[in-house]
């Protein structure tokens, strides 16, 4: 028999379920037809669903290769370096339309006065609620500043920081959260962005990604056969995005991160079956954070812009399959733009700082 291999599993698949959630919870801003029905999205979990994922490969990088970066700089440098160009071109379409829309003058002084989100610092909280060129890329700002910060911990005191500094801080935090609000939906809104929840809770979730690596490993070692274990945890990684469709902004919300956390740890297991981890699905699960740059463009601009605002089910559909086609071409389209200026200027992101 093969021995598993650890990219054949169904996190993959729900990089790319997750994304769409988020296209279609942020489309919501400019569509509200759930809300019209009564229905409260809790898709915000699926920020927490990659935000666990990221320390899980944090962590997982880190065990792999302890001395491929020596400090929590290092770390987070390398990241930007990936990351950043796609970024900037990112806001060439955004800022494009501003200048259409609202002026020349009145994007400039937008532009000077939102500095700090081209430096994907807004994630520190400046009291400057959601009022950014492009909103959910504080998403990016907290997973590179909470990143620093832990690999920055797991470099200098590895052993204390896991088994007992880390653990205590994220149940303080969650405690804190819990009393103060009683749900996660505090980590999204204006409110909470002002209170540095988003900062809090991308901590505590990135935290989480580090004990689910290490329970995926403690399992792996522990059962032969993890086939029902797997299954098992795909079901939990649809439940959460089912039932907070309608029973979420609740004290249920600590639960379902539990779920989150627990299905997380189960999906990354390994496997021989290719299903979830066949070359297709591979590729379409590399172009998610290309698709998650560049849908704000399209969710929170252009359809909301040119369409009129509409409670008609059939109108409504469209509009979403219609920002999710969209969102997926201007992602792969600002790749290829993206790498292309790259090879024009001669620059390898790729290489190692």
């Amino acid at each position: 028999m093969d021995k598993p291999n650890p990219r054949h599993n169904s996190i993959s698949l729900f990089r790319i379920l997750n994304l769409y959630l988020l296209v279609i919870f942020h489309l919501q801003s400019g569509f509200p037809f759930f809300t019209s029905l009564g229905i409260r999205l809790g898709w915000y979990f699926s920020t927490f669903f990659f935000f666990i994922v990221s320390g899980y490969l944090l962590y997982s990088g880190y065990i792999d290769n302890p001395d491929r970066y020596k400090s929590g700089a290092a770390y987070t440098l390398s990241r930007l370096k990936r990351i950043y160009p796609y970024l900037i071109v990112s806001y060439v379409p955004i800022v494009a339309f501003r200048i259409f829309r609202d002026g020349l003058k009145e994007t400039m002084y937008f532009l000077g006065s939102n500095f700090w989100e081209f430096l994907c610092l807004q994630g520190i909280g400046l009291n400057h609620g959601w009022n950014w060129f492009n909103n959910s890329l504080w998403f990016i700002s907290v997973m590179l500043i909470c990143g620093f910060i832990l690999y920055h911990c797991l470099v200098k005191w590895h052993d204390t920081f896991v088994n007992f500094v880390l653990p205590l801080l994220m149940i303080v935090i969650v405690s804190y959260l819990f009393r103060a609000h009683a749900d996660l939906s505090s980590s999204m809104g204006v409110q909470g962005f002002y209170g540095n929840f988003a900062l809090l809770m991308g901590f505590v979730a990135m935290g989480l990604g580090i004990y689910s690596r290490k329970l995926t490993v403690y399992i792996q070692s522990k059962v032969s056969d993890t086939l029902p274990l797997r299954i098992a945890g795909f079901l939990l990684l649809l439940i959460i995005p089912a039932v907070t469709t309608f029973k979420t902004f609740s004290e249920k919300d600590f639960l379902y991160l539990f779920i989150d956390f627990v299905g997380i740890s189960l999906c990354f297991l390994a496997s021989n079956n290719r299903l979830f981890g066949s070359p297709f699905i591979q590729k379409w699960a590399g172009l998610t954070l290309y698709i998650y740059l560049a849908h704000m463009f399209w969710a929170d601009y252009l359809l909301a812009y040119l369409i009129p605002n509409t409670s008609d089910l059939v109108s409504n559909i469209l509009i979403i399959l219609s920002c999710i086609v969209l969102s997926t071409i201007g992602g792969i389209l600002l790749k290829v733009i993206t790498d292309w200026l790259l090879k024009l200027l001669h620059i390898d992101i790729r290489k190692r700082s």
